[in-house]
């Protein structure tokens, strides 16, 4: 029998089993990012107000010097927790479905059916690998649609130059 038998089924087995907490994990990430974006656009609407903001010594020390004073780059700047949380998130989601599986029993179970030693490991990190693929295509899509950017307010700014009244139409439509 080979190391990886069955690892598709194991894979359909976890994504049926998480098909509740995988997504809930993907949208509340997208929620905070875009929620990011809508309240410190407000809190901090010009560029020397971020700056300032950013200069404190204890914000350098958390996350680093701010890249520029636009709104794209000041909320890259604050959502520097993201990527440990995905991280987290993955773990603890992996160490569920292979040490919780082994404490419970199943594992037992699994491994006297046509399944290989290493399909478990092997469907645990194919699963988490496409619910953090997912999330960073799921996230740009989100915050351009629901806060109406303009290319100038994008992280990586195009070299368009954005429409007349851009930035006007940003404010105006968070506050209404």
């Amino acid at each position: 029998m080979k190391s990886l038998a069955g690892t598709g089924g194991l894979i359909r087995l976890i994504l049926r089993r998480d098909r509740v907490v995988l997504p809930l994990w993907i949208v509340l990430l997208v929620a905070i990012s875009v929620s990011y974006v809508q309240e410190y656009g407000d809190l901090f609407p010009t560029p020397e107000s971020r700056v300032k903001y950013a200069s404190n010594a204890g914000f350098i020390t958390l996350y680093g010097e701010l890249s520029g004073p636009s709104l794209g780059e000041f909320v890259t700047w604050r959502l520097g927790f993201v990527p440990v949380m995905i991280g987290l998130i993955s773990l603890l989601t992996v160490i569920r479905h292979t040490r919780v599986e082994e404490e419970t029993g199943r594992r037992e179970l699994l491994g006297s059916t046509v399944v290989g030693r290493h399909a478990q490991l092997a469907a645990a990190l194919a699963t988490v690998l496409g619910a953090n693929l997912c999330s960073p295509y799921c996230l740009p899509s989100a915050c351009t649609v629901r806060t109406c950017r303009c290319p100038d307010q994008l992280p990586s700014a195009s070299s368009t130059p954005a429409p007349a009244g851009c930035s006007r139409r940003l404010v105006r439509s968070r506050r209404s």
